[in-house]
């Protein structure tokens, strides 16, 4: 799976010039190493969602904005079947190892992005079994309006047990007053799961979506 994470171009050329020739160059690179890789992005900007369906895109689903009043939080404690504690970077393995678990070839995040997030997380955490194995994760980063929680997975045999509302509470509960009463979140528009377990939380969605869209070879 290819993501683009950045498209941007002189005012002074055309829009669609400057993408075809990008694109062709990206195009060839990809499938030149993988020929049934799969290329996706999520839209922020309508424009680009145009070019991109122009150019055989199809939208795949919606990503959809939570916010957390903090008047609205309610916290779950930690069971004592587990614990949660600061991720270090020799953690990041496993974590990559848990992310891939759980959530499968399209949505997991590489090492490498997983490194990257950590570095720049303001809160990183993990929760362990009893035998120190690592079963899930969150890292949140910072902004100028509060905090947003980055990545959130629990590994699929650990799911159902309460680690995910343990870490969530952990966090909101170690963030500074700013950051707790101005925390966003995304996830995908037909997780279900997901959408309950934020909304037991006290999260509520903002009304704004990211369509994502897949690139069809085919086409």
């Amino acid at each position: 799976m290819a993501w683009i994470r950045l498209f941007t171009y002189h005012p002074h050329l055309d829009l669609r010039d400057a993408w075809s020739a990008l694109w062709e160059n990206a195009q060839a690179e990809i499938f030149q190493n993988n020929p049934n890789a799969k290329v996706s992005a999520i839209i922020l900007k309508s424009w680009f969602q145009e070019i991109l369906l122009q150019n055989n895109f199809e939208q795949k689903q919606n990503i959809a904005l939570l916010r957390l009043r903090i008047e609205n939080f309610k916290s779950f404690f930690t069971p004592s079947n587990f614990r949660i504690r600061h991720m270090q970077e020799s953690d990041l393995s496993s974590v990559a190892d848990v992310d891939f678990k759980a959530f499968g070839s399209f949505w997991h995040n590489s090492f490498d992005s997983i490194r990257f997030a950590y570095a720049q997380s303001v809160s990183a955490t993990v929760a362990e079994n009893e035998l120190n194995q690592i079963i899930g994760y969150q890292l949140s980063t910072g902004n100028r309006f509060g905090a947003h929680l980055a990545r959130l997975a629990v590994s699929p045999e650990a799911q159902g047990r309460g680690v995910a509302s343990a870490l969530v509470s952990h966090l909101i509960q170690n963030l500074n007053s700013n950051q707790n009463s101005n925390l966003s979140v995304n996830t995908q528009e037909d997780n279900l799961a997901s959408l309950a377990l934020y909304k037991k939380l006290g999260f509520s969605k903002t009304g704004e979506y990211f369509p994502v869209l897949i690139y069809n070879k085919g086409l």
